[in-house]
């Protein structure tokens, strides 16, 4: 686990990713709300394609304060597939994500076999947005004996959107860091028999598929463990398909955080 690590305390930077608000300065006699990182409200941005390059690079300058890939690279040969991204990738860089770069000519995972990742148990039920449809709290019993049943809720230190308004900034920290790291085996087994559910977030499960649905697989060797879906969709259609297959098999659900409506606040928002 990592709360309360070094690795995930939130560090202070020149410029907070959070920020605050303020009246959009093209748009003060309306009272229009603007964050105040951006400055313009989410009229301009959609009007005004230029503003949207200039949020490309206020993203690019917060994110190598933090030492981190500064966007998702256009130019490189080789084109990753494991997310929604498509980052072009040349020998030796790293994805957007921090999860894949480029060694000897191909696409591999940056940490052969594992991933930056931390876990934690909650008590069920949780403050899952799903509580209401899932089948975990609304069909069966959430004791098993005297012992509480629980969901394993896992954080991936690592995405493959930059959001600006993060509420689980912390895994910028470990994403640079590339730490803490385990594998699919590592992670399963801390698994026990009052298990009854696990949720993929972070960070993003989108661009950690394969390590995902590889613990998914354990959990699910001798028994029944629900899987579920944090993410904000940008998925590949590599592993989409794979990962509907497993949530739904195991009576799980995905949830959506979907940022904006418009392509154009959408990337001023989240980089991508």
């Amino acid at each position: 686990m990592c709360w309360g690590t070094s690795v995930c305390k939130p560090k202070h930077y020149p410029e907070s990713h959070r920020g605050g608000t303020m009246f959009c300065a093209a748009h003060a006699d309306r009272d229009a709300l603007a964050a105040s990182v951006l400055k313009r409200c989410g009229a301009c941005y959609r009007q005004d394609p230029a503003l949207v390059e200039v949020a490309l690079h206020i993203h690019a300058r917060l994110r190598s304060l933090r030492g981190l890939v500064t966007g998702p690279k256009r130019e490189g040969q080789h084109v990753c597939p494991e997310c929604g991204n498509h980052c072009r990738l040349d020998e030796g860089e790293v994805g957007f994500c921090g999860s894949y770069m480029v060694r000897d000519g191909k696409v591999v995972e940056r940490y052969q076999d594992e991933a930056v990742v931390s876990w934690y148990f909650d008590p069920l039920p949780t403050n899952c947005v799903a509580d209401w449809v899932c089948p975990v709290t609304t069909k069966n019993s959430l004791s098993l004996g005297r012992y509480r049943l629980k969901n394993l809720a896992v954080f991936y230190g690592s995405c493959n959107s930059d959001c600006l308004f993060c509420q689980n900034d912390s895994y910028k920290d470990m994403m640079a860091a590339g730490r803490p790291r385990m594998s699919p085996e590592e992670l399963a087994a801390v698994s026990d028999s009052a298990t009854a559910c696990v949720c993929f977030f972070g960070g993003d499960p989108a661009c950690n598929a394969r390590h995902s649905l590889e613990v998914a697989r354990r959990l699910n060797e001798d028994r029944l463990v629900r899987v579920c879906y944090e993410t904000n969709g940008n998925i590949s259609s590599k592993w989409l398909n794979r990962i509907a297959d497993v949530v739904e098999s195991t009576g799980g659900t995905v949830k959506f955080d979907l940022k904006a409506y418009s392509p154009e606040v959408y990337t001023a928002l989240t980089g991508v």
